[in-house]
């Protein structure tokens, strides 16, 4: 599989709304409730802002820090991306349906969980690029480690995966594992923590090497797909140390 590894170093800053004591981090989400994308509070504070979605029942969410790309479940081939405004950019379809039950934004490509495999799209252009072995169909949503090249599996457990090959490296309990359909939202926060959110608004903050739960609430928010947004400062990090993450792989 060819790898591509643009990098974007926007930064993203929300209009200030509900904080909770928590994360640095501020998270985006998307409903089926309302068809929209929402946009979440510090510590995963309940819903502050959304926009409307274009598509038809939201399912899975990507960012680089600029945009905002959203998945459908219904058509299961359609993905769009947004501004941080919730203006349409653009839109891309892929021929082949790919049942997209979970997205994750990886080095310029958008990773689409579909039933046996990640499939790998160019994020600007929708082309195919190509895939590895996921964690099977129960596979709802994907988080991305750049700084360790691992792709998190949400699923019965959750599979820590090789971003490249596919190759399961490790697995940790998911927390979310008696809510429905096994939580339907994650997000890499850095310092090998994970966020897993579920439809009914429950979320579980886990440490990534062990499944430890470290925290966890419930702010009400229907999410199908989760990520986080980072501040100014964490974001200019998240480039420099994805740089050097390329630059030890190219060797």
């Amino acid at each position: 599989m060819v790898r591509s590894f643009a990098l974007c170093a926007s930064a993203v800053v929300l209009a200030a709304g509900t904080a909770n004591a928590g994360f640095g981090t501020r998270f985006i989400s998307t409903s089926w409730n309302s068809n929209t994308v929402q946009f979440l509070g510090q510590g995963m504070g309940g819903p502050i802002g959304s926009f409307t979605f274009d598509g038809i029942l939201p399912n899975g969410i990507a960012t680089n820090g600029s945009l905002i790309w959203v998945g459908t479940f219904t058509p299961s081939n359609t993905v769009y991306a947004y501004n941080k405004q919730g203006v349409l950019q653009f839109s891309w379809s892929d021929q082949t349906s790919f049942n997209l039950q979970g997205m994750e934004y990886v080095n310029g490509m958008i990773a689409i969980a579909n039933n046996n495999e990640v499939r790998y799209h160019n994020a600007f252009t929708g082309a195919f690029i190509g895939s590895i072995p996921s964690s099977g169909s129960t596979t709802e949503a994907l988080a991305y480690d750049s700084v360790n090249d691992i792709l998190f599996n949400l699923g019965d457990t959750i599979d820590a995966r090789d971003a490249g090959t596919g190759a399961l490296l490790y697995s940790i309990p998911n927390p979310a594992a008696f809510n429905s359909f096994g939580g339907t939202g994650m997000t890499y926060i850095g310092g090998n923590r994970l966020i897993i959110s579920s439809v009914e608004g429950q979320w579980y903050e886990v440490d990534s090497t062990t499944g430890t739960v470290l925290s966890s609430g419930v702010n009400g928010a229907d999410t199908w797909g989760l990520k986080a947004l980072p501040t100014p400062g964490t974001a200019a990090l998240a480039v420099m140390a994805g740089a050097l993450g390329v630059i030890r792989r190219r060797r």
